[in-house]
């Protein structure tokens, strides 16, 4: 018995050798951060990655040395990538000094890591943090990290959707 494969799994099919090259790509990507010492700028903002593709990317940055900016907005880059992000600020040897994390695709984003690193990092000028829903006790935590940092000077947060935790932004 015949069966004839419809348009959508063959679309499906497609997709996912695409997906499968693309991951290859990536991978070839992270090592090339691996060997490089120079790169200081790294623009991924609206990329069509995944969540978890956009998460190995940005793994793949913690080995860039000298990352000075880092843009990306408008990207999937959820929870775990701010993780990854807030691990490097903690790093002693970070050099980030612009972070732009500006209208994440991924639902909520939970910034506590990335408030946590706040209070340890001494090199981050500017956070872009605007056009994303970020929860109250992120907010919170962000609002105390503020007291303790002494390197931010200046915080984007235009279009954040929140409840009440923002107004402890400026209630210390």
């Amino acid at each position: 018995m015949e069966t004839a494969a419809t348009e959508e799994e063959e679309n499906d099919e497609d997709s996912s050798k695409d997906q499968g090259k693309d991951d290859v790509s990536l991978m070839s990507l992270v090592e090339g951060f691996q060997k490089n010492q120079s790169l200081r700028i790294v623009r991924i903002g609206n990329c069509p990655l995944s969540q978890d593709a956009t998460s190995d990317l940005v793994y793949g940055l913690t080995f860039l040395p000298n990352l000075e900016e880092l843009f990306a907005s408008n990207t999937k880059c959820g929870s775990k990538a701010v993780r990854v992000i807030a691990d490097i600020l903690e790093n002693e040897q970070c050099k980030l000094r612009v972070l732009n994390l500006s209208g994440l695709r991924s639902g909520a984003i939970d910034i506590l890591p990335l408030a946590t690193s706040l209070t340890k990092n001494k090199s981050l000028a500017e956070l872009k943090i605007g056009n994303n829903t970020i929860a109250d006790h992120g907010l919170d935590s962000l609002a105390q990290a503020l007291e303790h940092n002494v390197s931010l000077r200046k915080l984007h947060i235009k279009r954040i959707n929140y409840d009440e935790g923002f107004r402890a932004l400026f209630s210390k």
